[in-house]
């Protein structure tokens, strides 16, 4: 299946066109007559989601070309700005970490300080900032406050150039949640080599002691060598930079023995150490960064531009139905008279047959107190496998008798495309433009990509078309 692929710059492009240009209808008859209808039309191996999609972009591509600078650019260097910024103090932090901590006078650091801030430190935050996101419903906190950072520096830059867009644009609130989750594992991963080549640095170049001190008796030795034990279980089978009992003890620290260490078991903790910020930090948070990269792609590929600002879209620039491609027999579609107020075919075919591009059946019946017909129609819903075309007088609005309706037709299953055709109960079976607009905002609700709304037309002119357009 062919795809149609988006990167958040062009989300971004595209939404701040949307927000401008809603009101273009000229300029959006043009694109549609000139650049999307014959790009759609050589593409006709593609599905209904995907034709939007395609005709989205290059209506996009088309509109930037009205800005003085692209909303994307803007938005790119302020996010280029900020992630700068926090990569240099996310390395400053790590090396800071490890310098802020050595005691200068006596050429030494503590090696629980410096565990902790390098190593457990930034997974306690971590599994905090989890938490409280589970907690308050959000994904991530930490990545909450930083998209806040970012959106508010881009949304100055893009004021400043006299361009507006929606802040919270659902198209583009996960792909940014997802993009800064990669850049936060990026600035943990920094941290970590920050705070690696900090003690390379200290212990190797400064000659830097390492030290443990307590003021118990007993139970730290068998502490620090247990979890000395337990972090280097990843290459303890090298023998390398895993610290024994001896080497516990020998930088042990007290006031009777004084400062002195052996030089050798320093070197060992101080491999032991990097190799811990190596296997424990940087690799998880780099493997973290890989799948937080995968998930972003795949956030991309998910957007469905299915809000009402997009549907509204959809109806200005593609008014003419796109439905999916079929072949002659998939051409006919099962026709429904909802609530059985005896529609007659005869009327509404040539609408069917020219704005929706399909051939009716004798309509059945649905949403009536007869089981026995809503179990016929049903049944001949599942077997035929066709699009449905559902015919609705606009006087019987009732949202949550119509939820229920459109539930077991979609349970019939085999993926049917299901299109309202909204009739007016007057002679010439034109709905009202207040009833129109009633129904389309219901539909636009469902923010379902397989159903759409047509109002009927007693004469379908080209070029005009109902609510969704057919997607």
């Amino acid at each position: 299946m062919a795809k149609i692929p988006w990167t958040l710059e062009e989300l971004i492009d595209f939404e701040a066109s949307v927000h401008r240009f809603s009101d273009d209808l000229r300029g959006d008859t043009l694109i549609q007559s000139n650049i999307v209808q014959p790009l759609l039309e050589s593409r006709s191996d593609l599905k209904p989601m995907q034709q939007k999609r395609l005709a989205f972009k290059s209506w996009s591509k088309h509109r930037l070309k009205e800005f003085r600078v692209d909303p994307s650019k803007l938005w790119s260097s302020a996010y280029g700005m900020v992630d700068l910024l926090l990569t240099l103090t996310a390395a400053g932090l790590g090396a800071a970490a490890i310098f802020g901590i050595i005691d200068w006078t006596n050429q030494s650091i503590n090696l629980g300080v410096l565990l902790g801030l390098a190593l457990f430190l930034p997974w306690l935050l971590f599994i905090v900032s989890a938490i409280v996101a589970l907690a308050s419903k959000e994904k991530f906190h930490m990545v909450g406050l930083l998209a806040s950072l970012v959106v508010n520096t881009a949304m100055m830059k893009l004021k400043r150039a006299d361009i507006a867009m929606p802040e919270a644009a659902g198209t583009m609130r996960k792909p940014i949640l997802r993009r800064l989750f990669v850049s936060l594992q990026k600035y943990s991963v920094v941290y970590s080599l920050a705070c690696l080549v900090a003690i390379v640095v200290a212990i190797f170049f400064m000659e830097i002691s390492i030290y443990w001190e307590t003021t118990l008796t007993s139970g730290m030795e068998s502490f620090w060598a247990g979890l000395a034990e337990t972090l280097s279980i990843p290459w303890s089978w090298t023998g390398f930079a895993s610290p024994s009992l001896a080497d516990v003890q020998a930088i042990r620290f007290s006031a009777d023995q004084g400062e002195s260490v052996a030089r050798e078991s320093v070197q060992v903790w101080a491999y032991f150490c990097m190799l811990s910020l190596l296997v424990w930090s940087c690799i998880p948070r780099f493997l973290f960064y890989c799948v937080g990269k995968m998930a972003y792609r795949r956030t991309l590929a998910a957007v469905r531009f299915e809000e009402k600002r997009h549907r509204q879209l959809w109806r200005r620039l593609f008014p003419i139905a796109l439905v999916s491609q079929h072949d002659e027999q998939d051409d006919h579609a099962t026709c429904v008279d909802v609530g059985g107020f005896g529609l007659e075919l005869r009327k509404v075919r040539p609408f069917i047959l020219q704005k929706l591009r399909l051939n009716p059946s004798d309509p059945v019946v649905l949403g009536t107190l007869d089981e026995t017909k809503e179990k016929t129609a049903l049944q001949v819903i599942a077997d035929k496998a066709q699009p449905v075309v559902l015919c609705c007088e606009a006087t019987e609005f009732s949202p949550r008798a119509l939820e229920a309706m459109l539930a077991k037709v979609k349970l019939q299953g085999n993926d049917q495309l299901v299109h309202f055709v909204l009739l007016g109960s007057s002679p010439s079976m034109i709905p009202s433009e207040q009833q129109s607009q009633q129904w389309m905002d219901w539909v636009d609700g469902l923010a379902d990509p397989d159903v759409d709304l047509f109002f009927f037309e007693a004469q379908p002119k080209v070029g005009s078309g109902g609510s969704n357009g057919g997607k």
